[in-house]
């Protein structure tokens, strides 16, 4: 778990020095050693902590470059892993409220880069299954004839 909060800690240090790119590298590797946590951590609520944060600033690092569509790529691959947990889990109910709770922070953080960036696009089923409805349909709105 050190291993894994220095490399969260140099990451956060990188990214505010607005040292995206060296930032990403450190948050994959805190990905990467989240997964290896995730299996081996006793507490379970700390090895989806991990997961969920690693996810989530990776994907962050890629939008202040300004790819979105990979930041968004990136949430959609968490969610996938989250769900894929929960059903490894099984009846092990201890990590069950925990990966609900990641889950929630996995779609609120989509729910948000989807909102403020209204161009990016998912697949419809990725959209039904993440939010639990279709994608909702832009209104166009026309501009008021002038006499």
């Amino acid at each position: 778990m050190d291993i894994w909060k220095k490399l969260i800690r140099d990451g956060n240090k990188l990214y505010n020095a607005g040292q995206y790119s060296l930032s990403q590298q450190k948050y994959l590797k805190a990905l990467e050693r989240s997964k290896y946590l995730y299996y081996r951590w006793p507490v379970p609520k700390e090895a989806i902590a991990c997961v969920t944060t690693s996810y989530q600033y990776y994907s962050e690092s890629y939008t202040a470059q300004g790819e979105v569509e990979m930041a968004c790529n990136i949430l959609l691959q968490a969610h996938k892993v989250i769900i894929s947990l929960t059903h490894l889990s099984g009846s092990n109910s201890e990590y069950h409220p925990h990966l609900r709770s990641a889950k929630d922070q996995i779609t609120n953080a989509l729910a948000t880069l989807l909102s403020e960036y209204p161009d990016l696009k998912i697949c419809e089923g990725c959209y039904r299954e993440i939010f639990g409805h279709s994608k909702p349909q832009k209104m166009v709105t026309r501009p008021y004839a002038l006499n």
